[in-house]
């Protein structure tokens, strides 16, 4: 007769408190009240089991920041970032803007979250610099070369050999 195997109990805290949430949910919106000046960027707090993600709002439109684990300590969070290019959390990345603020705290996340992906505004001023380089200093650029090509195409045969002191047969 096979032996069934017997669920284990986790060490680990099997989900976030109501009042942890509720003190989470404080902490958030204490953040986004007193850090971001972007009137729409703002993070939102969403659990699932033993996790915390951070997501932030921007134009209406949620992007995953990171995920912290509840540990029994609101002061004592782990951290995951989240990766794009992978389309996952990843709790072993320490290498990446903002780490420095990795703390435990929910604040040092966001503040992490802030520096790792920075706000629209941020992004879009940099689109805009962007947009004028590209619309406006490029088409100068290519005009001015396109004007000297037309200028040098303009010389005479004759005038520009000469100039290099070389003598041309003009009789073919």
């Amino acid at each position: 007769m096979a032996k069934r195997a017997t669920k284990q109990k986790s060490t680990r805290t099997q989900g976030i408190p109501d009042d942890v949430k509720k003190r989470v949910h404080e902490i958030v919106e204490a953040f986004n009240e007193r850090e971001i000046k972007a009137k729409n960027c703002r993070y939102v707090a969403r659990f699932r089991g033993r996790y915390l993600f951070l997501d932030r709002c921007e134009r209406g439109t949620p992007s995953p920041i990171c995920r912290l684990e509840y540990t029994g300590d609101l002061d004592d969070w782990g951290f995951a970032i989240y990766k794009y290019s992978r389309d996952t959390y990843d709790a072993h990345d320490w290498f990446f803007p903002g780490s420095q603020h990795i703390d435990g705290t929910i604040e040092g996340a966001m503040r992490t979250g802030i520096e790792a992906y920075p706000c629209s505004t941020a992004r879009s001023i940099r689109s805009m610099l962007g947009c004028l380089v590209f619309f406006v200093l490029l088409p100068w650029r290519l005009l001015v070369g396109f004007v000297r090509s037309k200028f040098r195409r303009g010389i005479s045969p004759t005038i520009a050999d000469t100039r290099s002191g070389e003598e041309t047969d003009n009789s073919l």
